[in-house]
């Protein structure tokens, strides 16, 4: 089976229990083998493709607001890592074990377990962050919270007082995209969830999410996910509501 590109609306911590599944995050694909945990920032678009024999994974909730107060703002150049073996899979293990055998004193047990999988998760990924310079973080958080609206380079710079040529590299250095591929990719993130949540018309989508006009953000949407965003929201729909899906059918057949 395969799910086409969505994006959860939680932040989670993935344990694969058995079985396998693969999920493509843009053009980079990974796969997630028993005992695998994976961090899922919510709004990250992915696709994944599941074993003939499927796969179990238990969910693990992660209160944002809360995960903050411990990481502060580092925590949100996460998107997407995972890790397999060693302590983490020992650490799952025993998450696991403790969630089937639940008494009076597993929620405590639990917290613990958890934030010790999220820590050395983030000790792995944010290693190469820890030198993220303040200015670049700032401008960071600049795109994550205005990518709707109209953002030039010039202008990101200037908020932050660096030279854009220096903000351009350096932020291709640390985030791995430019700032531009970084833009299309969040308003193209907003409007999978749009689509996927909301009865807005297309058009409605296309501004929200800043794009100029309808036209502009099919063409954008198609080259990204590889479908039109209709198509889109038809087969997500069809996944999140089949009942739904084939009373309308008939409904149309009538």
């Amino acid at each position: 089976m395969e799910s086409p590109l969505h994006a959860h609306t939680k932040t989670y911590l993935i344990i694969t229990l058995d079985g396998g599944y693969s999920s493509t995050f843009n053009t980079r694909t990974e796969e997630f083998k028993p005992w695998t945990v994976s961090y899922h920032q919510a709004g990250v678009s992915h696709s994944s493709r599941y074993a003939a024999s499927g796969a179990r994974v238990l969910y693990v909730e992660l209160p944002m607001d809360q995960i903050k107060e411990f990481w502060g703002t580092s925590i949100s150049h996460l998107a997407h890592f995972s890790l397999q073996g060693g302590l983490v899979e020992w650490l799952a293990r025993q998450c696991y074990n403790e969630f089937t055998t639940y008494d009076s004193f597993s929620s405590v047990v639990l917290d613990g377990l958890i934030m010790q999988m999220l820590a050395h998760l983030l000790r792995r990924r944010l290693g190469s962050l820890q030198r993220l310079p303040t200015w670049l973080g700032n401008a960071d958080e600049t795109i994550r919270g205005h990518f709707t609206e109209p953002l030039a380079l010039t202008e990101i710079a200037k908020r932050v007082k660096v030279h854009p040529v220096h903000l351009a590299r350096e932020y291709r250095r640390y985030f791995n995209c430019t700032i531009g591929e970084q833009i299309r990719r969040l308003r193209i993130e907003y409007a999978c969830e749009q689509l996927s949540t909301t009865n807005l018309s297309l058009a409605d989508i296309a501004l929200a999410s800043g794009f100029s006009d309808q036209s502009h953000f099919t063409v954008r949407f198609k080259q990204q996910i590889g479908m039109a965003p209709s198509h889109y929201r038809k087969a997500v729909r069809m996944i999140l509501f089949p009942r739904n899906s084939v009373s309308a059918a008939h409904e149309a057949d009538a």
